[in-house]
């Protein structure tokens, strides 16, 4: 109304989004908006994601346990994802078998490849299962290798949490390793030097023993019968003599 020139059809104007409703969480660090255009989520924290794709009311974390417990780890660890509680998500990563590691991994959905590498790098450094975690690094960068290499800038920070928790145990464990191959060093060689030192003090003892004489070995072999009928018939002769 009002306008002078130019036509008032061609004004740029935004779309109406109505609200129907706002709920704020009870720690005050995310709430919600029930609109138009859809949910809106909006949170402080930087970790928390809620993907409510293929999700229905019916999935809790009760139902995501009992997943896990069937032997769906799979689709347990999705829906963990998707719901975007932390603690449930690691409760989901420790409970695959590491048998089962790679076919999990190979399962995920792209868009949780950067969550899930610092998932476990987080796991690296405060947990001993280093096989564990190591097996789940191994198998996600193996399934999504052509994605990160495509967009590796995006996964910069993931790889460095990544790599400094794998060579934190890299240097405690080679330490431990030097530490053990010394030891075992000094034993071997400690007990190669007892065994020498025998040796010696028994070809020691041998040398100082005094030979024994050779005739104490000789046999004395019998005179055999004939000579001494020779013998005793000499003697007769001597007699008559």
């Amino acid at each position: 109304p009002g306008a002078q020139r130019g036509d008032a059809a061609k004004r740029s104007v935004r779309p109406e989004i109505r609200c129907k409703s706002i709920q704020f969480s009870p720690t005050g660090q995310e709430w919600a908006a029930a609109t138009t255009e859809g949910l809106m989520i909006y949170s402080l924290d930087a970790a928390m994601l809620f993907d409510p794709f293929q999700l229905d009311q019916d999935v809790t974390p009760d139902l995501i346990r009992e997943l896990a417990r069937d032997g769906n780890h799979g689709r347990a660890l999705t829906y963990a994802l998707h719901l975007g509680e932390q603690d449930l998500i690691v409760e989901m990563y420790r409970s695959v078998p590491t048998v089962a590691v790679k076919l999990v991994a190979q399962s995920l959905p792209v868009v949780y490849i950067e969550r899930m590498l610092k998932v476990i790098a987080s796991e690296l450094s405060s947990t001993p299962q280093i096989e564990h975690h190591l097996s789940w690094a191994l198998s996600l960068l193996g399934a999504q290798n052509d994605r990160l290499r495509a967009h590796a800038p995006q996964f910069l920070s993931a790889f460095r949490a990544l790599q400094k928790a794998i060579a934190k145990h890299n240097k405690d464990l080679s330490r431990l390793c030097n530490d053990n191959m010394y030891a075992l060093s000094f034993l071997a060689s400690t007990s190669s030097g007892k065994a020498n030192k025998a040796a010696s003090n028994g070809d020691d003892a041998t040398a100082g023993t005094p030979e024994a004489p050779k005739a104490l070995f000789r046999l004395v072999r019998p005179a055999p019968a004939e000579d001494a009928q020779s013998a005793e018939k000499d003697a007769k002769r001597q007699k008559s003599a």
